[in-house]
């Protein structure tokens, strides 16, 4: 059951970044909108990272080491394609960045992320295809 709340999670952060993403400039401009795309980012990323450690559990293919580590287990396991690792990884980066050096995080970068963050709907599809 905690899987299928997680799906319905992320599909509720996806949803809720897409209604308040506004456009670049006011992004920018507002801290109101940069707190709360930050904290569904750190939201969409921690659920990912959870499902595939679930994953990873379930079919006994390792123990990962780091957050990054758990979408190196399942492109190798051949469940998510490289070029998905990568950016997964990416956003292992990002989450990092948000969770412990906020003051620092650019928030051009941050707004790119939120902007192609759709892409998290195939890690998505892909986890379901091995549950």
């Amino acid at each position: 059951m905690k899987k299928i709340k997680l799906f319905d999670d992320i599909h509720h952060y996806l949803s809720d970044i897409e209604e308040i993403l506004p456009e670049e400039e006011e992004f920018l401009k507002n801290k109101v909108h940069q707190y709360g795309v930050s904290m569904l980012m750190i939201n969409i990323i921690n659920s990912c990272i959870d499902i595939g450690s679930e994953l990873i559990s379930i079919k006994q293919l390792g123990y990962p080491e780091t957050y990054r580590d758990v979408f190196i287990i399942l492109g190798k396991a051949k469940i998510i394609p490289f070029s998905l690792v990568k950016k997964m990884q990416d956003l292992v980066g990002l989450r990092n960045l948000l969770a412990h050096e906020y003051g620092r995080i650019n928030m051009e970068l941050l707004y790119e992320r939120a902007k192609e963050i759709s892409f998290i709907e195939s890690f998505l599809k892909k986890m379901v295809d091995y549950f």
